[in-house]
């Protein structure tokens, strides 16, 4: 096997163009001498594809996780609906509260995003959401937003929760 870091020979990157289109990345393995990694990574920078009987092949038998139409929630509380089981895996999901305003409303416009209205991420029925500037939401997500007075008392919790922190590290 070659290390990491090592140069492609030029019968290494022969034999990956032409064989990986057809050929099992582990049999690939055997034949280059490098490992799957290396060879991932190196047909990734070629722009090389595996042909689709071999795509079949690696996904022959499998059952989707989820089946299209289900739901589940990002790490941020948003829910997401499974839209397909193509790749890149990124695209297998959507937000449903751009869905719903998609359905109505048609696009989001670029430089723009679609809100809740009263801040329930859950909430994705179509009156609960507008589409707001990304400016708009800013200003409105922003310390800026509040009274001269309620901004110092804001300031002044973080730099005591600061403090506090700073000592509970030390001790």
């Amino acid at each position: 096997m070659a290390k990491h870091g090592t140069e492609w020979l030029d019968w290494q990157l022969e034999l990956l163009r032409t064989r990986f289109a057809d050929t099992h990345t582990k049999n690939l393995v055997t034949l280059i001498g490098r490992d799957a990694n290396s060879i991932s990574h190196k047909s990734y920078k070629l722009k090389l594809k595996k042909s689709p009987e071999i795509l079949a092949l690696r996904t022959a038998g499998r059952i989707p996780a989820k089946p299209i139409g289900s739901e589940r929630e990002d790490r941020d509380g948003y829910l997401m609906r499974k839209i397909n089981n193509d790749y890149p895996l990124n695209a297998r999901y959507k937000y449903v509260h751009i869905i719903e305003w998609e359905q109505y409303h048609g696009p989001v416009p670029q430089g723009f995003v679609v809100i809740f209205k009263n801040g329930d991420r859950k909430n994705t029925n179509i009156g609960n959401l507008d589409l707001k500037t990304r400016q708009e939401v800013m200003k409105r997500n922003t310390i800026h937003r509040y009274p001269d007075e309620v901004k110092a008392l804001i300031r002044l919790q973080h730099k005591l929760e600061r403090t506090i922190e700073r000592k509970s590290e030390d001790a």
